[in-house]
């Protein structure tokens, strides 16, 4: 889901964000950005999210 979505779009994913089938990715990105700020994901999963395009620090608005 987060691959498609940056494929599609700009910038961080929001809170509320849902997918077209119902999930709720902008709640996902968020429990990662939680995980990262704990130091709980490993460096490899990391990769992979940064490969993705995930943002660990969002923009207030």
């Amino acid at each position: 889901h987060l691959a498609d979505y940056t494929a599609n779009n700009e910038g961080q994913v929001p809170a509320k964000y849902k997918t077209e089938d119902g999930y709720a990715l902008g709640n996902w990105v968020g429990t990662q950005r939680q995980s990262y700020r704990k130091e709980k994901l490993t460096e490899e999963r990391i990769q992979r999210l940064e490969a993705l395009g995930i943002v660990w620090e969002p923009r207030k608005s």
